[in-house]
């Protein structure tokens, strides 16, 4: 019998990476291949392998980069490995070092781009809509009328931050990126901008420029949207840095400002929220993380198109609203958040994609 062993860090128990270990584990359970839940980490990854060159899988799994020393024993054993990504490549580079490693991720812009230059190691798949089993109480009250994953950074601080990790001209470049959002996927356009400008050897490796970038890009349309938009109850769930938001917000009687959760609480908040808000798009072409949990726990969710999410929910679905029309999107708040049957027959009338997306590409 055929066995993956499901990699996850040692340290991290109400991560992404914890909760999608768990449900993948679960789900292969129905199957034919058997699984393993391991926690790695650098002290006991000798150990791991020592075992593994007597009883090997037939591949091992994570939902999160791991460490040099894992890729070096890993290279070593000529072992396959999986990585699916919740988010964007960032980091996810050194997989693609052992050639029969294999990387599925959400951004399907990225993945054509890298398929363009010859990779034949990377391939699209949206996130898994984890918690496909858990107990949803429908008649449930829910309190949070518009909920956000996102964060208020106030960006005179993001730039110090910026200048602290990189070379004040990297920030500067960044900067300028941010400034002028890309056309293309984040990836391709930092590569064409490389081109053109004379930084040569970023600082830590292209990885911790993306990384930097997806995190901020959301940014500027989070703020716009709360601050567009007076008369909705907004909660924010995330980080908020820089000084005295709550004093220096426009509709600050509306907007409530909640602390960053542990990833496995972000479903308890959408089980008790009516409409969770994407102020734009994941990425130019691909799968939104948090539209399959939302659809799980009976939350609307209301986003921006790109070409797959058309593909994914209809060209002409009514959770689409055009990305920076905030008037567009307060007309939709207002209807749905008075229609609680019409957003509960839009939930239903996704349910399919929950089995339709659930890991088929493995």
């Amino acid at each position: 019998m055929r066995r993956i062993d499901i990699l996850k860090s040692g340290s991290h128990s109400y991560s992404f990476e914890a909760a999608a270990a768990r449900d993948l584990h679960q789900a292969l359970g129905e199957t034919d291949i058997t699984s393993q839940i391991i926690a790695l980490d650098e002290g006991n990854i000798g150990t791991y392998f020592q075992d593994l060159l007597v009883n090997p899988p037939c591949a091992t799994l994570s939902f999160t980069n791991l460490f040099p020393a894992f890729h070096f024993f890993s290279a070593n054993a000529r072992l396959p490995h999986i990585l699916i990504k919740e988010g964007h490549i960032g980091g996810g580079f050194s997989s693609l070092k052992n050639p029969l490693n294999q990387i599925y991720l959400p951004c399907r812009a990225t993945v054509s781009y890298l398929q363009s230059k010859g990779s034949t190691q990377v391939h699209f798949a949206p996130s898994p809509p984890l918690w496909r089993n858990s107990s949803i109480d429908r008649d449930a009250k829910r309190p949070y009328d518009a909920v956000l994953f996102n964060d208020l950074v106030e960006k005179g601080d993001l730039f110090k931050t910026w200048e602290r990790i990189f070379s004040r001209q990297e920030a500067e470049f960044l900067r300028g990126f941010l400034e002028n959002p890309p056309p293309a996927s984040t990836l391709e356009s930092l590569i064409d901008a490389l081109k053109h400008s004379p930084l040569s050897n970023p600082t830590g490796g292209i990885d911790h420029w993306l990384t930097a970038l997806e995190e901020a890009l959301p940014i500027q349309p989070t703020l716009d949207l709360i601050e567009s938009i007076p008369n909705v109850h907004f909660h924010l769930f995330g980080e908020h840095i820089g000084n005295c938001w709550l004093t220096r917000l426009q509709n600050r009687g509306t907007i409530f400002l909640h602390d960053l959760l542990p990833y496995s609480l972000h479903f308890e908040v959408l089980k008790r929220a009516k409409i969770l808000i994407r102020p734009k798009p994941f990425s130019k072409d691909g799968a939104d993380p948090w539209i399959l949990p939302a659809i799980n726990a009976g939350s609307l969710f209301l986003t921006p198109k790109n070409p797959f999410l058309e593909e994914m929910l209809g060209k002409d679905s009514p959770c689409f609203y055009p990305e920076g029309d905030f008037y567009a999107l307060e007309e939709k708040l207002h209807f749905y958040l008075e229609r609680e049957k019409e957003r509960e027959e839009i939930i239903r009338a996704y349910h399919p994609l929950l089995e339709k997306y659930e890991y088929s590409y493995l």
